[in-house]
């Protein structure tokens, strides 16, 4: 990861979730204003999340607008730190060691085992539901 300011990281992951939600400028301007946000435009929108690296903005004005903005999407900027950080629940003791050793090349044939396994047993459930349904009356 580049070496950038931390308010820039915030900015980029609200960016980046703006555009997995299928956000424009215009429907986020009309949802901050439906509520309660009016104040925020789409020209303030865009210089807080549509810049180029290393543009300056105005820290007051950004965080006035980022708050409002994670409202809308209903994160909090804890979410957004996780997110930045890498967000993986944080497992201790022996759950820790397994999801550790699950990510190793020793672990691979275990797992294709374990999940070929898991999925026959889906499918003997799903047989059973289905002979079910065409041996009970209509």
């Amino acid at each position: 990861m580049f070496n950038r300011k931390p308010l820039m990281l915030i900015v980029k992951e609200i960016e980046r979730i703006m555009r997995e939600r299928d956000y424009s400028i215009r429907s986020l301007e009309q949802e901050l204003d439906r509520c309660g946000y009016g104040d925020i435009t789409r020209g303030k929108i865009y210089r807080t999340f549509y810049t180029k690296d290393g543009r300056q903005f105005f820290l007051n004005s950004a965080d006035e607008t980022i708050e409002a903005v994670l409202t809308v999407l209903g994160l909090t900027s804890e979410d957004i730190m996780k997110n930045i950080v890498g967000g993986e629940k944080q497992y201790t003791g022996e759950l820790k060691e397994i999801m550790e050793w699950t990510k190793t090349q020793e672990a691979e044939p275990y797992l294709k085992l374990a999940y070929t396994k898991y999925k026959a047993k889906q499918m003997e459930i799903e047989a059973e539901r289905i002979e079910k349904s065409l041996l009970s009356p209509k």
